[in-house]
């Protein structure tokens, strides 16, 4: 099954807003902190039914959102929990980092491969230069290695050593390498994208893969402390009918 979250980021990202929608949602926040971490505590109703909630931090002056989390929800009411450890999102190909990227945990992954794609990353693949892009989702395991991409339709242009014999140990690597992965070393990019308030979506530069599929293009997916300044954080509900509110709130510093 192609993971929710491969097509729900993208979605998010495309009506990414700090406005309410439709109907509101009520919503009530609370904050508390314990050294550098920060836990969020929302309660939210609905009459029409709460479908996800999705937490935001983001830098009050630059608006650029460092760190983003979804849930979803079932019933007319809900009570949970947002843990933010004062990080941002880093992805680097052993030569070049970029941050903060928009990244998010997996939902809706088999069984098998959970482990693997525990991250997940909105991106524009480019196969070669001159090429044209498309839109897919790379796939990371909870140490950051690079495990999967795959485009909206659930194609999968690489899939690791580690993700190939949990699904299928009896395959040889080097066999489906050949016959399966797509991605050129030295030729094949991703380009990442950041989320601002202001402007939405943005593409990084692209990141060239390179090495091998059996060393992860060298593709890695970091954790790095948030830079010093002011943050806003906020939940955003969306309820079944599809209409979604948000309510923010500036930290304290």
């Amino acid at each position: 099954m192609h993971p929710r979250t491969a097509l729900s980021i993208l979605l998010l990202v495309i009506v990414f807003s700090f406005l309410a929608l439709g109907a509101q949602t009520e919503i009530q926040l609370k904050e508390t902190r314990e050294g550098n971490n920060l836990t969020i505590q929302a309660e939210m109703a609905d009459p029409a039914g709460l479908a996800s909630a999705t937490l935001y931090i983001l830098e009050k002056e630059r608006g650029n959102v460092v760190w983003t989390e979804q849930r979803p929800l079932q019933g007319s009411m809900a009570s949970l929990s947002f843990r933010w450890p004062w990080r941002s999102w880093g992805i680097s190909n052993g030569t070049y980092i970029i941050e903060p990227v928009l990244v998010m945990k997996t939902i809706g992954s088999s069984a098998r491969e959970a482990p693997y794609l525990v991250y997940s990353a909105p991106c524009l693949l480019n196969l070669s230069p001159g090429w044209p892009s498309m839109a897919a989702t790379a796939y990371f395991d909870k140490d950051g290695q690079f495990q999967s991409l795959r485009d909206l339709s659930g194609n999968e242009y690489y899939r690791s050593r580690e993700l190939l014999m949990a699904i299928s140990p009896e395959t040889s690597y080097g066999r489906y390498v050949q016959d399966n992965v797509s991605l050129i070393m030295g030729r094949s990019s991703l380009r990442f994208l950041s989320l601002n308030r202001d402007t939405g979506p943005n593409p990084f530069p692209a990141l060239v893969l390179k090495r091998s599929p059996i060393q992860h293009y060298t593709l890695t997916l970091e954790e790095r402390m948030a830079g010093p300044g002011h943050y806003i954080a906020g939940i955003e509900a969306s309820n079944a009918a599809g209409n979604k509110t948000a309510k923010f709130f500036e930290l304290a510093a």
